[in-house]
């Protein structure tokens, strides 16, 4: 598989973009959810600059065959919660099928039924084989050339994550 190497000062770069391209809708905004883990720091920095508040929601989505399209949620949204009628900023780093945005609103109309939110959507990534159509999005990942598949995308903290694992293996 093809991969995209994203370095930090690149990665800084993007969420940079990502927080200009949010600002037009902050007048339209009540909330951002950072979808960890990939959502966290984008969502953390476009809160900090818009100074709006902000939570996050764990999920985990699966990408193997045997649980395809399956996601897990944290238990409860954790910071400062919705309140009726609000709109609320989903932002996550990547949209790759579309299955984790899609499912974390329906998990919102879930757990927070009747309220009548409404959302937005921010990543840094929109891969071409996405079913989502982001509000904002900073790239779009094209397929490689002659197939119907897009590149990985790996970022320097996977890179830092990976070299510290090899310095505590016996």
């Amino acid at each position: 598989m093809e991969k995209i190497l994203v370095d930090p000062e690149r990665y800084r770069q993007l969420v940079e973009r990502l927080v200009r391209a949010i600002a037009p809708l902050r007048g339209e905004l009540d909330l951002i959810v950072g979808i960890i883990r990939g959502g966290f720091y984008p969502a953390d920095m476009a809160a900090r600059v818009l100074e709006l508040p902000w939570a996050y929601l764990y999920v985990q989505s699966y990408g193997d065959e045997r649980s395809a399209g399956q996601s897990r949620f944290g238990r409860e949204l954790s910071g400062t919660k919705p309140e009726r009628g609000q709109t609320v900023l989903l932002v996550d780093d990547l949209v790759d099928s579309g299955q984790t945005l899609h499912k974390t609103v329906e998990w919102f109309d879930a757990h927070y039924h009747g309220f009548g939110l409404k959302f937005k959507t921010a990543v840094i990534w929109r891969k071409a084989s996405s079913t989502f159509a982001p509000d904002v999005c900073v790239e779009e990942i094209p397929f490689i050339a002659g197939t119907r598949q897009c590149p990985w995308i790996v970022q320097a903290h996977e890179h830092e994550a990976d070299r510290i694992r090899g310095l505590l293996a016996p």
